[in-house]
């Protein structure tokens, strides 16, 4: 699929950022896992989907321009 090397090359980088956000929250851990697992799905695609519809980063994320 197209979206997998550029998915896998951002998703640590969002996973830090919301879970730097989310963890020091007073949360049960299950809502916490939860919680990080969807912003990093949602902010991973998300990424993914603006650097599919500018062509002149497409090549920094391995896709074909």
């Amino acid at each position: 699929s197209l979206a997998v090397y550029p998915v896998y090359i951002v998703h640590m980088p969002v996973q830090f950022f919301f879970s730097s956000l989310i963890f020091p929250l007073s949360s049960p851990v299950f809502v916490k896992l939860t919680l990080v697992l969807i912003t990093t799905y949602g902010g991973s695609l998300l990424l993914f989907e603006i650097v599919r519809r500018f062509k002149w980063v497409r090549f920094l994320f391995g896709m074909k321009i």
